[in-house]
Formats: C-alpha cells, sequence, structure tokens
C-alpha cells in the first residue's frame, strides 16, 4: 500500500517533503472492516480527520474525489497513477505499507482445489505452522 492524493490536493503543494503533522491538517481515509472488532482497528491520532469506509474501492474513490488521502494498493489504483490523477506523497518514510496475509486451514489435505492454489500464492509452502 502507498501513500497517494489527488494530483491537485493540497498535500501535493508543498516544497517539501510531507510530514505526519502535515497529515494531521487533511483528512484521511480509513478503511475498516464491518467484522474487525474495535480493539483490532489501526490507532488514528486523535485529531487526526477521518473517512471510514468499509471497501477498497470506496477508499480508492475517496482518494480520487481529492476529499481525502490515504494508502492504498498500488494493484488498485496502477490506472490512476500511471495517468497522474493520483500521486504518491512525498514522505522520508512511511509512504509504503506492508499487508500481511494470514490463511487458516484446518486441514489442508483435505481442502478444495481453489483453497490449495490461493495457499500456494500466498507462499503456504514456506511457512506452514500446525496449531
Amino acid at each position: 500500500m502507498i501513500a497517494v492524493a489527488r494530483w491537485d490536493h493540497p498535500l501535493h503543494q508543498q516544497k517539501r517533503q510531507v510530514s505526519r503533522a502535515d497529515m494531521l491538517g487533511h483528512t484521511l481515509v480509513n478503511i475498516e472492516a464491518a467484522s474487525v472488532a474495535s480493539a483490532k482497528r489501526q490507532p488514528l491520532a486523535a485529531t487526526q480527520r477521518y473517512l471510514s469506509v468499509r471497501t477498497i474501492e470506496a477508499a480508492v474513490d475517496a482518494a480520487r474525489s481529492g476529499f481525502c488521502f490515504g494508502w492504498l494498493p498500488t494493484y488498485r489504483i496502477q490506472g490512476a497513477l500511471d495517468s497522474g490523477e493520483l500521486i504518491p506523497l512525498r514522505m522520508s518514510t512511511g509512504a509504503e505499507r506492508q499487508v500481511r496475509l494470514n490463511l487458516i486451514c484446518t486441514d489442508p489435505s483435505t481442502s478444495s482445489q481453489e483453497l490449495l492454489v490461493l495457499a500456494e500464492l500466498l507462499g503456504m509452502h514456506r511457512e506452514v505452522q500446525h496449531v
């Protein structure tokens, strides 16, 4: 995920790198799954204005509108990046975030072919934990 905003967003108007303090003055789009308990939500600064959405599509739309900035998955915004509609924020640190994906299978030997392919794509062959 990379920090982006629409090409004409005020965060791009600065002559220097964007700081955390700069970001606090602008609305952040925050993706929150409906099933995630509040204790597991990513902490936000108390003074940060944010727009909570439930889908990646809604977050992309919000950033494309120019209303806010956010960390969005590169693969979902590549077209907007290529066209210059969305531009990565110039930051000294924190411009990219890694998202860890986990797949829990109770018994991989009895799983469907689709699930096994997904497990392989996620790297199951590298790390298997037995619970």
